[in-house]
């Protein structure tokens, strides 16, 4: 039997002992910057009134030995229903008549001064009065979904690609 000798095998071995933790820092960062990306376009496609929801708005990257994971999301309750919408049903007066309220919708302004006419009695009769009319057009018809997510997702989708792109480059130069 030849005995033969592989040049720069040790070296290469050193390097392929390195390829978990460089994998994991590579991959760390590029995770983290995507969900950057999608928590952005999010964002900017979410609606506002208050700005609860976009604001609440965040993300999360975990790691294990096998896996880097990336999460965009929000605790915001009524978020699915902004999301994908609702079926017709009856909701609350009191947070449509403070939503009328806030947005101006109702009522009388001045040209000049910008100011809401009338005292207060008639004007929350007159966010009543909307808020009334709002909600039996979604206990009619139900409300339209805003697909924030699903539209930032594939908004972002070209940049988290070109993102993990780099990270390979990145990874294979390091070796």
């Amino acid at each position: 039997m030849a005995d033969f000798e592989i040049e720069g095998l040790a070296e290469l071995q050193k390097k392929l002992d390195r390829l978990p933790a460089l994998f994991a820092s590579v991959a760390q960062d590029a995770m983290t910057e995507a969900v950057l990306v999608l928590e952005d376009a999010v964002a900017q496609r979410t609606p506002v009134a208050w700005g609860n929801l976009r604001g609440s708005i965040t993300h999360k990257v975990t790691e294990t030995p096998a896996e880097v994971t990336g999460l965009v999301g929000t605790s915001v309750s009524y978020a699915p229903a902004v999301e994908e919408g609702t079926a017709p049903h009856w909701p609350p007066l009191q947070p449509l008549v403070e939503w009328v309220h806030k947005l101006k919708l109702a009522g009388t302004y001045s040209v000049r001064s910008r100011r809401r006419a009338g005292g207060r009695a008639r004007q929350q009769a007159e966010d009543v009065a909307v808020a009334r009319a709002i909600s039996a057009k979604i206990a009619r018809s139900g409300t339209q979904g805003a697909y924030m997510f699903r539209d930032g997702l594939a908004a972002s989708a070209p940049e988290i690609l070109a993102i993990f792109d780099r990270a390979v480059d990145k990874l294979l130069d390091q070796l």
